[in-house]
């Protein structure tokens, strides 16, 4: 092997094992009730095709989630890549504001989720955020290619836990009225 060959496979696996190592959290990772955001998911990353960034993934949650655990689970609930289906578009949220009430029993008939576990307690929450809608750039001209749903107040929603142990937040976000035409996020 030639100098130059040996020092481009070395920086090749260098490089490699900086990107392993700064990469995204497994959604198979937990994060505990520790209450930080931050150790939910791994940064954003970009999708060329929406000119914004992918869904955010977040880690599984086996405690009753903090604020900000909550609303963490709210835009990974909220979020979607739809590529490949009839209306390809992807679906984000930011902007979110959320605050948990006082835990109360599981209703039924009110608490209709498919993986509740009606022994867990079920914690309210509100607050508000703004919802995005964007198309591939190819169709829509870069910059102008998603739909925005500003933040209105009395967005409803609750964290609940599954059947399997992890914890699950889901919000209405955005207001009725949109605005066309916005270039999209690419921060959480």
């Amino acid at each position: 092997m030639t100098l130059p060959c040996a020092r481009t496979l070395a920086i090749c696996l260098l490089a490699g094992l900086l990107a392993g190592s700064t990469g995204c959290k497994s959604s198979v990772a937990e994060a505990n009730g520790s209450g930080s955001a931050e150790n939910m998911s791994g940064p954003p990353t970009f999708n060329a095709t929406y000119q914004v960034r992918n869904p955010r993934v977040c880690a599984k949650v086996t405690s009753p989630p903090s604020t900000a655990q909550a609303t963490a689970l709210v835009q990974c609930s909220a979020e979607a890549d739809t590529t490949g289906s009839t209306s390809p578009a992807i679906i984000l949220a930011t902007d979110l504001q959320v605050e948990i009430g006082h835990p109360r029993n599981y209703i039924p008939g009110t608490d209709n989720r498919e993986d509740i576990d009606p022994s867990a307690m079920v914690y309210p929450i509100r607050g508000q955020g703004t919802r995005w809608s964007c198309g591939a750039v190819p169709e829509y001209p870069e910059g102008q290619n998603c739909m925005k749903w500003p933040a209105g107040p009395g967005g409803q929603g609750a964290c609940w836990k599954t059947t399997f142990g992890d914890w699950q937040c889901t919000m209405s976000i955005g207001s009725t009225n949109w605005v066309a035409r916005q270039k999209g996020p690419t921060t959480y």
